[in-house]
């Protein structure tokens, strides 16, 4: 990509996901507010439309997600955290995955991740660079976040969980895992 490139909304479509899919919102819809990315967040946008379509690419499944990106305002009436990477366009949390139609043409019958740790494990089984995945049992959903500058990712896998109203995570060996070719995560 260019430097001197003006991105748009319609750059962030790639070849299994549609550019609204990076920053439709139910709650927006519902409280009639825009969730429209502002310019700030396009890299960031682009950042994560590049991983997602890698992840597709590497694995023959097609991300389903609860939320990718969220405007400030949509943010505040979910209750995320003030410096979430969602409204850096940085982050999708994962709730579901789907064969991409010429998957299921070649392998019909490959097993589908279900749980939170099967999903989890598809993705680290894409090889991608990433900042965080973190399996939100209360939520249903695994979020994978990233850093604008790849050098940054930190890797970190582990769980994620309000206690008491406040957001919290806990990390397992990450380092460990990343060195294993299919990680296991039934703790």
């Amino acid at each position: 990509m260019s430097k001197n490139k003006v991105l748009n909304l319609s750059d962030l479509k790639r070849k299994n996901y549609d550019y609204t899919f990076f920053w439709f919102s139910n709650t927006a819809i519902k409280n009639k507010i825009s969730n429209v990315p502002p310019v700030s967040a396009l890299t960031g946008l682009m950042i994560l439309a590049d991983n997602v379509q890698e992840i597709t690419d590497k694995t023959g499944f097609i991300l389903k997600a609860s939320n990718v990106f969220r405007s400030q305002q949509v943010n505040k009436i979910i209750g995320g955290s003030p410096t979430s990477a969602h409204c850096q366009g940085l982050a999708i949390d994962v709730i579901a995955v789907e064969l991409t139609p010429e998957e299921k043409l070649k392998n019909p019958k490959k097993k589908i991740p279900k749980t939170l740790e099967e999903i989890c494990d598809l993705i680290l089984s894409s090889g991608i660079i990433f900042d965080q995945i973190l399996m939100e049992k209360d939520k249903g959903c695994v979020h994978l976040g990233f850093k604008l500058n790849q050098k940054d990712n930190r890797f970190e896998i582990g769980f994620g969980y309000i206690e008491k109203g406040v957001w919290k995570k806990h990390l397992i060996d990450s380092k460990k895992m990343r060195l294993e070719k299919k990680p296991n995560l039934n703790l």
